[in-house]
């Protein structure tokens, strides 16, 4: 069984800490410090959460 919903697009703002995006890119996830902006909500050089992500959207034999 497999949950979430099925999307067709992904849309996301971000700022100079972009390694989420980077990772939607590139492939390869790049944890940094982050970059002090003014949208500090934001503000995060190292998601605790893209790990989860990762695992989840990984194919079946690979999670």
């Amino acid at each position: 069984m497999q949950l979430g919903l099925k999307v067709d697009q992904f849309v996301a703002a971000t700022n100079r800490n972009d390694v989420v995006p980077e990772y939607l890119r590139k492939g390869e996830y790049s944890p940094r410090p982050s970059v002090p902006t003014i949208s500090n909500a934001m503000d995060v050089g190292a998601p605790s959460n893209l790990s989860g992500c990762r695992r989840s959207s990984a194919a079946p034999g690979k999670r």
